[in-house]
């Protein structure tokens, strides 16, 4: 059997004893702390950093917003643009890339649905459908 003892601690007003169990137990609280705090740490810097995926984060505002005139129905699509394949994203079919990777002030897509001006903004005021900035937000990390 281990022999406790006590180990005095001094404080400006009396000595608290410090047993084994109560080091251990001090110690482990003092490691869980810090462990809590790097992995909070490495979550908030993970969710600054979070990677775009097309289909899961990407596809779903363009079917919602875009593929009504940019879509698969070759009956409905303007502009001779789509947006649901990847040839179609990756072309320039008004003389204008749609989508440079790495370069979103470059990529029409991204200048049409940040416009300020009615006239020239993705989708038209007429289509009733707006995206908002976190929308917006998304489609820029995912071209960058």
């Amino acid at each position: 059997m281990l022999k406790r003892e006590r180990i005095p601690v001094k404080t400006t007003n009396n000595t608290i004893p410090l047993t084994p169990t109560v080091f251990l137990s001090v110690l482990v609280c003092v490691c869980l702390a810090v462990l809590g705090l790097s992995s909070l740490s490495a979550e908030e810097s993970e969710s600054t950093q979070t990677t775009v995926d097309y289909n899961l984060n990407v596809r779903p505002i363009l079917a919602d917003n875009c593929f009504a005139c940019h879509g698969p129905d070759a009956k409905t699509r303007e502009a001779d643009l789509r947006l649901d394949t990847k040839a179609g994203a990756f072309s320039e079919p008004s003389g204008y890339p749609v989508i440079v990777p790495g370069k979103p002030e470059e990529s029409e897509l991204y200048l049409r649905i940040a416009s300020n001006d009615d006239f020239y903004r993705m989708p038209p005021a007429g289509f009733n459908k707006t995206l908002t900035p976190a929308q917006i937000d998304t489609i820029t990390q995912w071209i960058r």
